[in-house]
């Protein structure tokens, strides 16, 4: 690039977002960030990182299946990998966004009987060959939300210059965020797809949905092509750890 180019897309491909979360994904991405985070590390070292969160809802009823690789050097025997497992259970049901009727099951495939449970040596699937180094939860927000718009792209291990399938994803979660906290709706969607070679500011289409919509469409628009200009600029944020990248 020369000084002052544009970067030119890398790829044609789709970028999404959406926000805000509804219960159920507030919940599950809670829950897995809690899950993984340095404190609780620290607290319970014989949880490994290897943690999947799936929920579903069913009217009014949540439930999670958690996946957990739990790490065999801190377990004693059976008895106490079954503790375990209900430690973390009620960890989990004591937190604040987690409500009494939610149903919460932990490593589902175990066999307390048959002393088959989910043991890891290094609290990952490394070890049997799958390093999930760019996994299926690799999206820009976290999350994987098959009932909503959503694109293939995995954000990780991409370049955040010219590739789209990292920059788009971000850009549409961050429009769609934007426009709800200035109060131009109650919940906004983003649609983005870029053209090799040409300009990342200058997507094929942009699409926005808003739902409760307060403000004029062609204030919509000017405010999508403002934050549309500064994505060349957006490795800076990158670089600055603006963005987490799951």
């Amino acid at each position: 690039l020369g000084k002052g180019e544009i970067p030119l897309s890398n790829d044609t491909s789709i970028g999404t977002g959406f926000y805000p979360f509804d219960e159920l994904e507030t919940t599950v991405y809670k829950t897995e960030k809690f899950l993984n985070s340095v404190n609780t590390k620290k607290d319970y070292p014989f949880l490994g990182e290897d943690i999947k969160v799936m929920g579903i809802r069913e009217k009014d009823d949540i439930r999670m299946t958690i996946a957990i690789a739990m790490i065999d050097k801190f377990i004693s025997n059976i008895n106490d990998y079954r503790s375990k497992v209900l430690t973390i259970s009620q960890l989990i049901s004591k937190q604040k966004w987690i409500k009494p009727d939610y149903e919460i099951q932990i490593n589902t495939a175990d066999s307390y009987e048959n002393e088959s449970v989910y043991l890891s040596v290094t609290g990952t699937s490394a070890e049997n060959g799958d390093d999930g180094q760019v996994g299926r939860g690799n999206r820009a927000n976290g999350l994987i939300t098959p009932n909503r718009s959503m694109t293939l792209e995995a954000v990780a291990g991409k370049n955040p210059v010219s590739h789209v399938g990292k920059i788009y994803n971000f850009f549409a979660s961050d429009l769609s965020r934007a426009i709800v906290e200035s109060s131009y709706g109650s919940e906004a969607s983003v649609n983005i797809v870029s053209q090799i070679g040409k300009p990342i500011d200058q997507p094929q289409i942009l699409e926005i949905r808003i739902k409760e919509r307060t403000a004029k469409e062609a204030v919509i628009i000017n405010f999508a092509k403002e934050m549309l200009q500064n994505l060349p600029l957006f490795w800076k944020k990158v670089i600055e750890g603006k963005y987490e990248i799951a």
